[in-house]
């Protein structure tokens, strides 16, 4: 499998945080987006299941996905945005030439997570000098279904039986942590990589 590591984005993404400051601002909250910026994925994902993310924008330009905990409003420079502190996660994450991009992530089997909402929304820097735009916004809410458990034996270095709390079933002591599947078009079908944070 292919990593694609983010390492050579961590200054584009140190820069987009400093755009993304609060402005201070009077207009109403507008969480449309721009025309040719869109954002689409589940209103729902089970606890310790995958979701898909499908982000349209020009071909070429950053993108940078904020997950936030409310849904704002967050007055930034490139206008309003519509998820709020306190940010869950930021990604920064480079739209292929087709202009779509899509992914899979990953929820925790964590039974903490349930009922947690998520506001995402992302704006795209370039490809030309200049040029952004922002998506529009859409939240997503982890639940428990019953389905995530996860089965522990003597040999694990515990006792028989299920857990239904956080584990790290993903820890490969190669450096970068596996976030997600990536495609470059919504109508792909196989995975050609992982997306890694350093």
């Amino acid at each position: 499998m292919q990593r694609l590591s983010l390492s050579p984005l961590l200054p584009f993404a140190l820069l987009a945080s400093t755009l993304l400051v609060p402005v201070p601002t009077s207009s109403a909250q507008d969480c449309s987006g721009d025309p040719g910026y869109e954002l689409n994925l589940p209103d729902t994902v089970a606890l310790g299941k995958k979701f898909t993310i499908f982000m349209k924008a020009p071909g070429g330009s950053l993108a940078i996905l904020l997950v936030g905990s409310t849904t704002g409003p967050l007055s930034t420079m490139f206008g309003d945005l519509c998820v709020g502190p306190p940010l869950i996660a930021v990604y920064t994450i480079p739209i292929p030439a087709s202009g779509w991009l899509e992914f899979r992530h990953d929820v925790p089997c964590d039974p903490a997570l349930d009922g947690m909402i998520g506001s995402f929304q992302f704006v795209a820097l370039g490809p030309a000098m200049g040029q952004s735009g922002h998506s529009n916004s859409q939240n997503l809410m982890a639940v428990d279904d019953g389905s995530c458990t996860i089965s522990l034996t003597a040999a694990d270095g515990g006792a028989s039986g299920e857990l239904a709390a956080p584990v790290d079933v993903n820890d490969d002591d190669r450096g970068d942590i596996p976030i997600a599947e990536i495609t470059s078009a919504p109508e792909a079908t196989q995975n050609d990589g992982v997306l890694g944070l350093p």
